[in-house]
């Protein structure tokens, strides 16, 4: 009986929602389902997201900031969803994430503005 530890990410929940758009992939390619989510909390490589419509675990999805947090931030960011919590929010881990992205994240994780 062999079995990989799991790995638990403690998330800082933000203040602000960060509203982002965003696009089921299959394979590496969008299926065309475009959709609104809030980003709730942020980790080191993770975030909870709580999407318009539900989806299920192991996804991948493409992320793109929206409204005011888009401003000089364009490059996308790639995640897998990881875990459902059963109440419209899902853990989600990145797979890619851009390194202004990655910085604005964590400032809004430390508090700052």
């Amino acid at each position: 009986n062999i079995s990989l530890p799991v790995k638990r990410m403690h998330f800082c929940m933000l203040k602000i929602p960060i509203t982002v758009d965003c696009e089921i992939l299959e394979e590496k390619y969008s299926k065309g389902e475009k959709f609104r989510a809030v980003i709730t909390g942020v980790a080191g490589k993770g975030g909870l997201i709580r999407p318009d419509k539900p989806f299920a675990p192991f996804y991948n999805i493409k992320m793109s900031l929206a409204g005011e947090s888009a401003s000089g931030r364009e490059a996308p960011v790639y995640a897998k969803i990881t875990k459902d919590h059963g109440d419209g929010e899902y853990e989600a881990y990145f797979t890619f994430i851009p390194r202004e992205i990655r910085d604005f994240f964590s400032k809004l994780a430390e508090g700052d503005d």
